[in-house]
């Protein structure tokens, strides 16, 4: 049992951190790279050889498995964008084979609407072929089961199924199990015979020999036993044989140093609830320490709030002293020169010539023909037109005419 470890430190921090949480000495996976970004730096070589080491000394195997970036979506029909998933795609490849990796498990992509589920199938099938006889040292690709919105691939096993009847090499391509997306897909796991029922599809659909990971998503943002789930799901899979020998994944909020043991200590109980009482104790205090959180985070936010209202009320001020400023300039004949010292006067010159602007817009004509006045009478009644201003013969009013181009 392990979870999505950080690397923050560097790649061969992701062993430690597995140590942390209480993952044993065979399981854990990792972070390649950010998962929200379509590039990411080189991993240089000192860290690459440090995690082989790490690996190593600390017991694991090399049945570490990596999650690919979210980005990526094989089933896009358009050929540019899966161009660019494809490249991502095999980046990760790339690193699981440089890292000695052998597992990488990602999300199979979406039809985006655009083409039919077998199309898309037959779509994510080519890029895992193509991966295979690109990628030397090629991990064994896992395709993760959906929870199934929207055109997403992979919310029914039979998509899965598909995908993989489609894959030439099937000695390097599986499954990851993910509860909460099976769970959240239709496929129910909160009894024995519903968990009997949904396993016979699997092994109708895809087959229980490609099944090479469980993951436990979080379960609407709950940890293990505190969601619609509960605790038994994990009582099976921690007992039942055909996962003895699987990685088993934590993606549930933080507190994995109390989830992992949790886990640990329901392996050989009866299939009772009182006799889980070790575990009980350990999802008590993953409660208590959400609820705290929660808490904490819920006052930060008020705080936040709270000093957000107190600036806006001081900037409200500020504007409405910048606005008396603007109408005591108008009613002076100001013409918003840039002069002001205030720390409004930026607002205060916006403001006047904007007004400014507005009067230019709505009477063109009048200022085509209006005579230049010295800024400080601007705001005094232009003079009245001779018949012969408005002939577009003058030369005084060709002269004018760039300065208005301007102004527009």
């Amino acid at each position: 049992v392990g979870a999505h470890v950080s690397m923050a430190g560097g790649i061969e921090s992701a062993i430690e951190n597995a140590k942390s949480i209480g993952a044993n000495g065979e399981r854990v996976a990792i972070k390649l790279r950010p998962k929200m970004a379509w590039a990411s730096k080189p991993i240089p070589q000192a860290n690459v050889d440090e995690f082989k080491r790490r690996v190593l000394a600390e017991g694991y195997t090399s049945k570490v498995m990596p999650h690919g970036c979210y980005l990526t979506n094989l089933g896009n029909p358009d050929e540019d964008k899966r161009a660019k998933s494809m490249g991502a795609f095999i980046d990760d490849l790339e690193r699981c084979a440089l890292l000695g990796i052998d597992l990488f498990n990602f999300h199979p992509g979406s039809s985006v609407g655009n083409c039919t589920t077998e199309e898309a199938c037959g779509t994510i099938a080519d890029c895992i072929n193509q991966a295979h006889k690109q990628v030397k040292g090629c991990p064994t690709i896992l395709l993760e089961n959906m929870a199934g919105a929207g055109n997403i691939i992979g919310g029914r096993f039979s998509d899965l199924g598909l995908i993989i009847k489609l894959v030439k090499d099937k000695s390097k391509v599986g499954v990851c199990l993910d509860t909460c997306h099976a769970f959240a897909a239709g496929y129910d796991l909160r009894t024995e015979a519903a968990f009997e029922e949904t396993m016979a599809e699997f092994e109708r659909e895809i087959g229980f020999g490609y099944l090479k990971a469980l993951g436990s998503h979080k379960d609407r943002h709950a940890n293990i036993g505190l969601g619609e789930l509960g605790l038994w799901p994990f009582f099976k899979v921690m007992n039942d044989k055909r996962f003895s020998l699987m990685p088993i994944v934590l993606e549930t909020p933080g507190y994995w140093n109390r989830e992992v043991p949790a886990l640990y200590a329901l392996q050989g109980r009866r299939n009772d609830p009182a006799d889980w009482q070790e575990t009980r104790r350990l999802v008590e205090e993953v409660r208590v320490l959400r609820e705290q959180a929660e808490k904490a985070r819920e006052a930060e936010k008020q705080k936040a709030k709270a000093e957000k209202a107190e600036k806006g009320g001081k900037e409200k001020g500020k504007q409405a002293k910048g606005k008396g400023k603007v109408k005591k300039a108008e009613s002076d004949g100001d013409s918003g020169s840039d002069s002001s010292s205030s720390d409004d006067g930026e607002e205060y010159r916006v403001k006047t010539i904007s007004k400014k602007a507005a009067a230019k817009q709505s009477a063109p004509a009048k200022k085509a023909s209006a005579k230049k006045t010295p800024a400080k009478a601007a705001a005094k009644p232009a003079p009245k037109r001779k018949s012969t201003a408005a002939s577009g013969s003058s030369s005084k009013r060709k002269k004018r005419e760039p300065a208005h181009s301007d102004d527009d």
